[in-house]
């Protein structure tokens, strides 16, 4: 890993950056100022459950999400979910109703839900086989470093937006140092999600650049599944209340970070590694 040291007035500041060859299995190389001195990889794609095998992987794409078998969720559904409710990383939970493959509304189980990374709330702390597969080597966003992302590093505003890749809907996010390659372009000019429009061919483009992006998968409340390709939630690491969270939400028209919601609904999960 290197350093790279800024002096800001008296104070010297240490802004993290990595090394291709410390980054772990699944995570891009292009990095994201999380805050003045910290920056972040983000991983290949939305984390996934197996309940029976208890496995946890990165989808194969960014643009990949499971949809409505979403609704199959249960400790004995023997496929893929990536639909959670916040701070099920199963992982030094204790109640069953913190586990990744339950439904089950979490306030009503246990009046304790103000989870943190320190009792194993972030989904990162688990092992996920294509990601490294050992403990503790990925991180879940809190509400402070996304808004970071989206508002405060240098040139926030021109670095997000929506997009479709091949009909699929969802957000893009440019990375800090941003090189547009030939043969795809970007823009935040206009609404909806046909402001940028990829073939398979062009995000590879995209993505090779550094761009990553978040599909809108919609959202799980019990065992119904609904609003694909209407809006994505992916929750933070930032509990609000006993049941309430903080999610990373975007629409056709916006995107941001000041949503709260249900603990109980099933959102996605975006993990980053942390440059040191």
């Amino acid at each position: 890993m290197k350093k790279t040291l800024v002096l800001l007035g008296a104070m010297l500041c240490v802004i993290s950056s990595c090394k291709k060859e410390d980054l772990p299995q699944g995570s891009f190389e292009a990095e994201f100022s999380i805050s003045d001195y910290r920056m972040v990889t983000f991983s290949q794609g939305n984390l996934q459950y197996n309940a029976v095998e208890d496995c946890w992987r990165f989808a194969e794409h960014q643009y990949d999400f499971i949809g409505k078998d979403n609704e199959n969720i249960g400790p004995d559904y023997d496929g893929w979910i990536d639909l959670f409710g916040w701070g099920t990383s199963g992982y030094l939970q204790g109640p069953v109703c913190y586990e990744p493959g339950n439904y089950y509304k979490p306030q009503y189980e246990n009046g304790k839900l103000n989870l943190n990374h320190d009792n194993g709330a972030d989904w990162g702390v688990n092992r996920i086989a294509n990601g490294g597969d050992r403990w503790d080597m990925w991180h879940t966003l809190n509400d402070e470093q996304w808004e970071y992302i989206f508002h405060f590093r240098k040139d926030a505003d021109k670095k997000c937006a929506q997009a479709k890749i091949n009909g699929i809907c969802g957000l893009v996010i440019l990375p800090d140092k941003w090189i547009q390659p030939d043969g795809a372009s970007f823009s935040t000019e206009g609404t909806g999600w046909n402001k940028n429009q990829y073939t398979l061919d062009e995000w590879q483009l995209m993505e090779t650049s550094g761009a990553v992006f978040f599909p809108a998968a919609g959202l799980r409340d019990g065992k119904v599944v609904g609003a694909i390709a209407e809006n994505g939630r992916y929750w933070t690491a930032s509990g609000y209340s006993m049941d309430w969270a903080n999610c990373m939400a975007f629409f056709n028209t916006d995107y941001g970070t000041s949503e709260k919601h249900a603990k109980f609904l099933g959102y996605s999960v975006r993990l980053v590694h942390f440059c040191e």
